[in-house]
């Protein structure tokens, strides 16, 4: 579990980069991660499409399910 919880740490900006694949990144409005970071994360890739869900927390999709599944289904659509 220590590992696990020291690889999480590690930086992966340039995987996250690197990615040549469509992305969306799904917030949601009491994420973990402040909108400077969500920022952040967007302007790394910027081709990246931004959903903000206006419920959830961090886990989203046990919390805010239908909205979680409509931003996926939207992705994917997409």
């Amino acid at each position: 579990m220590q590992q696990i919880m020291e690889a999480v740490q590690e930086s992966r900006w340039d995987e996250w980069k690197a990615v040549t694949a469509p992305a969306t990144a799904v917030f949601a409005a009491k994420s973990m991660f402040e909108p400077s970071e969500q920022s952040d994360f967007i302007a790394a890739r910027p081709a990246t499409r931004k959903v903000l869900l206006p419920v959830g927390t961090h886990d989203a999709h046990l919390d805010a399910t239908a909205e979680w599944a409509a931003a996926l289904t939207h992705a994917l659509e997409g």
